[in-house]
C-alpha cells in the first residue's frame, strides 16, 4: 500500500517539474545540468522533510499493527459482487416506473376504446387548463410551490399544450384530450407512491392536416381527458419516485401531469421538463422529441436524397432543406443516416459520404452542409435513386465495425418537386423485393401531377406527403415514423426504452426518459394518425392499429448514483453507466451544465476515459450487455474492473 502511494506521488510531482522546465525553457535558454541538479537536491530534501512531517511511516506501521492484532482486516473488492448488488437495488426503482407506464399505457388505451368520436364536438364541450398563457378561460387555478419540481404547479389537474401549428380548436385534438383527462387520477397514484421518482407526468397528442380540422383536435382533447384519474392515482402511490409522468401521442396535444404554465420566456430553464425543444419554445412538440421517436418505431438506416435540380430554386429549395432538418431532428443515436443529392448527377451532402450514427454531432455536421446546396441542371432520378441503392449495397459490404448500422429497417427518403417519368429500372436492378422502403415528399404548390411519386412511395411501401409551407415540412417529417410503427401496434410488440441523458427539472442533474408506447386496439374509432389516403396499409382490416403516442417518466441520475456503492469502491475507485449505444449516463467527469438544455450530450465512453485496446473490448462487451471482470493497465493506474448490465435496460455499468 505505502510504496504505491508514494510512488504515484512522486510521478505527479516530476510531472510537475517537466511543466514547468517546459516553460522556462520557451522564455529563456535551456538550463544547464548542474542547474537542474541543484534543483533537484532540493525539491529532494524538501519532499522528504514533507513526509517526516506527515508521519507516514509511523501511520503504515499502525495499520500494520492493527491487522497482525486481528482488529482490522483488509479484503479484496469483487467487482462482480457489486455489479449485482448495484443492479438488485436499481431493479426494483426499474420495476416501479415500469408499473406506472403500464398502468397509463392501459388506461389511454382503454379510454381511446370507450371513446366515441364525435366530428361535430366543440370547444366548449372538452373542459381543459392550458398551460401556455393568454387563454383566459382556460387559465390554470389553485397553482401553488411544487417541493420536487420547482415553481408552482397544481396536483389535482392536468394542463395541455398544443403546437403552433396545429389548429387548437381541431375535433380530433378535442376529443383526445377529453378521453386522457382520465390519465390523472393515474398520475397523481403513481406521484403519492414515490414522490422522489416521479415528478411531472405528461401527455401529448398530434394532429394531421390531412383530416377535417376541428374534429381531429378536439377529440384528442376530449378522449386524452381520461388520463386524468391514472395521473393522480399513480402520484398518490408513488410521491417519492414519480415526480412527473407524460404521455405523447401521434396528433399533436400535450397533457402534463402536475398542471404547471409552460413559460417562454424561461426556454431552456428550469421551467423545461422535456428534452430535445427546438430553439423557440413556441415551437414545441413532443413529437419532435428523442424519447418519442425512439419508443414509437424500431432503429433504421435512412438515406435522405434532394432534387437539386434548376426547377426547385428558391422557395422549393428552402423548404427541402427545412424538411430535412426536422427529419433529421427525428432520428435519435439508434438511427443510421446518409445524404446525396442530385440532379444531373448524384454525390453526398456533406463530407459524411456513407451511413454515420445520427448523433448530434454528426446530425450538425449534415445540417451545416445543407447551406452549400443550390439548384442546377436537370433531374435525373435514375442517378439520384441508384446512388442511394448503392450507398445501401456498399454499406451492406463494408468491413464493418460490429454492432455498426441499424440492421432493422431501411428507408429511402426522396424530397422533391415533380417527376415525369416512372424510373422502374432502377426499382427492379435495386429493390426487386421491396427491402428498402422509399419515402416520398413532394415541395412547393400543386402545379404538378403528383401521380409518378405517388406510385413510387406506395409501390416500395413508403409514404406520399406534401409540403407547402415550414409548418407542414415538421408534419412531412414525422410520416415514416407513422408507417414504421406500424408492426409495434400490429404485433402488439411493447418495450420499455430507455433514453439518453437529459437535464432534470431542476436543472440541477441528469435523468434518463423511461417510455414505452400506447396502441390503439379497437377497429371502430377512427385512427388518431395522418393518413391521405395516398398510401393503404397492407392489410386494411388493421388500418386503425396504430402507436397513438408514448407514456414516459424520469429516472434521475443521482437516484442511480444512490444504488451504487461509491464507498466501497475505495480511494481512485468510481462507478459510471453507459447505455446500449456506448454514451455515458453516469460518470464523475460528466457533470450538468446549462448549455445542455436544448442539446444534451452524447458523449462516447472512449471520449471521456484513457482509450487503450482492453478498454475498447470491455466497452464492446458493456454495449452487448455482458458480466465479467478484468484488469486494464492505462496510463496512470491499473484497474481492477467488474461489468454488467442493469437488469431490464439497454445500459450496462463498471466498476
Amino acid at each position: 500500500m505505502a510504496p504505491c502511494g508514494r510512488l504515484a506521488g512522486w510521478a505527479l510531482l516530476a510531472l510537475t517539474a517537466a511543466v514547468i522546465l517546459s516553460e522556462a525553457a520557451a522564455k529563456r535558454p535551456f538550463p544547464q545540468l548542474r542547474d537542474v541538479r541543484d534543483w533537484a537536491r532540493v525539491l529532494a530534501t524538501d519532499l522528504k522533510a514533507m513526509v517526516d512531517t506527515a508521519k507516514f511511516d509511523e501511520l503504515s506501521t499502525a495499520y500494520a499493527n492493527e491487522v497482525q492484532a486481528g482488529r482490522l482486516s483488509l479484503q479484496t473488492i469483487n467487482g462482480t459482487q457489486l455489479i449485482e448488488t448495484s443492479t438488485n437495488k436499481m431493479a426494483s426503482s426499474i420495476a416501479v416506473r415500469t408499473k406506472a407506464l403500464k398502468s397509463l399505457s392501459e388506461a389511454a388505451e382503454a379510454a381511446v376504446a370507450n371513446h366515441n368520436y364525435n366530428q361535430s364536438i366543440k370547444v366548449a364541450d372538452v373542459p381543459y387548463y392550458s398551460a401556455m398563457d393568454g387563454i383566459p378561460e382556460h387559465r390554470l387555478p389553485g397553482l401553488a410551490d411544487d417541493k420536487w419540481l420547482g415553481g408552482q404547479t397544481n396536483r389535482t389537474n392536468s394542463s395541455i399544450h398544443i403546437p403552433v401549428n396545429i389548429y387548437e380548436q381541431d375535433a380530433h385534438v378535442l376529443n383526445v384530450i377529453a378521453w386522457s383527462s382520465h390519465l390523472d387520477s393515474v398520475f397523481i397514484d403513481n406521484w403519492q407512491q414515490n414522490q422522489d421518482s416521479t415528478h411531472i407526468q405528461h401527455f401529448n397528442v398530434s394532429m394531421s392536416f390531412f383530416l377535417p380540422p376541428d374534429a381531429h383536435v378536439l377529440n384528442v382533447i376530449a378522449w386524452s381527458s381520461h388520463l386524468d384519474s391514472v395521473f393522480i392515482d399513480n402520484w398518490q402511490q408513488n410521491q417519492e419516485t414519480l415526480p412527473w409522468q407524460a404521455f405523447a401521442s401521434q396528433t399533436g396535444v400535450f397533457r402534463m401531469y402536475p398542471a404547471r404554465p409552460m413559460q417562454p420566456h424561461r426556454f431552456g430553464s428550469r421551467t423545461l421538463t422535456i428534452a430535445d425543444v427546438p430553439r423557440r419554445f413556441d415551437e414545441f412538440d413532443a413529437r419532435m422529441t428523442q424519447w418519442y421517436q425512439q419508443t414509437i418505431s424500431s432503429p433504421k438506416d435512412m438515406l435522405i436524397l434532394l432534387d437539386t435540380s434548376g426547377s426547385v430554386e428558391g422557395r422549393s429549395l428552402s423548404l427541402m432543406k427545412h424538411t430535412t432538418w426536422f427529419l433529421l431532428d427525428r432520428l435519435t443515436e439508434d438511427d443510421y443516416v446518409a445524404t446525396g443529392y442530385f440532379n444531373a448527377y448524384a454525390q453526398a451532402v456533406s463530407c459524411l459520404s456513407s451511413f454515420v450514427q445520427a448523433t448530434t454531432h454528426n446530425k450538425e455536421v449534415i445540417h451545416k452542409s445543407l447551406d452549400n446546396l443550390e439548384a442546377a441542371d436537370q433531374a435525373n432520378y435514375y442517378a439520384g435513386l441508384e446512388y442511394a441503392f448503392k450507398i445501401f449495397n456498399n454499406f451492406e459490404m463494408e468491413d464493418r465495425f460490429e454492432n455498426q448500422g441499424a440492421e432493422c429497417n431501411k428507408v429511402i427518403v426522396l424530397v422533391t418537386e415533380n417527376a415525369e417519368l416512372y424510373p422502374e429500372a432502377v426499382f427492379q436492378k435495386y429493390n426487386p423485393d421491396r427491402n428498402i422502403r422509399v419515402f416520398v415528399i413532394v415541395v412547393g404548390e400543386p402545379i404538378h401531377d403528383w401521380s409518378v411519386l405517388q406510385k413510387m412511395a406506395c409501390d416500395n411501401r413508403g409514404y406520399f406527403s406534401t409540403v407547402r409551407s415550414d409548418g407542414a415540412a415538421r408534419e412531412a417529417s414525422g410520416d415514416f415514423g407513422q408507417v414504421l410503427s406500424r408492426p409495434v401496434a400490429l404485433e402488439n410488440s411493447k418495450e420499455v426504452t430507455f433514453s439518453k441523458i437529459f437535464m432534470s427539472e431542476k436543472g440541477d442533474d441528469f435523468e434518463v426518459y423511461v417510455s414505452y408506447p400506447v396502441i390503439n386496439t379497437t377497429m371502430d374509432n377512427p385512427p388518431y394518425i395522418a393518413n391521405d389516403g395516398s398510401c393503404k396499409l397492407d392489410d386494411s382490416a388493421c388500418a386503425n392499429q396504430a402507436v397513438l403516442g408514448v407514456v414516459s417518466v424520469p429516472w434521475p441520475v443521482k437516484e442511480m448514483r444512490k444504488s451504487l456503492p461509491l464507498r466501497e469502491l475505495g480511494h481512485g475507485g468510481y462507478a459510471f453507466i453507459i447505455n446500449n449505444n456506448g454514451f455515458v449516463v453516469l460518470h464523475p467527469h460528466l457533470t450538468p451544465e446549462d448549455a445542455f438544455y436544448s442539446k444534451p450530450p452524447t458523449i462516447d465512453l472512449l471520449d471521456i476515459e484513457f482509450t487503450n485496446p482492453d478498454k475498447e473490448a470491455m466497452r464492446n462487451k458493456m454495449v452487448k450487455l455482458e458480466t465479467g471482470r478484468d484488469v486494464i493497465n492505462t496510463l496512470h493506474k491499473t484497474h481492477d474492473h467488474g461489468f454488467g448490465p442493469l437488469k431490464a435496460t439497454q445500459l450496462g455499468s463498471w466498476f
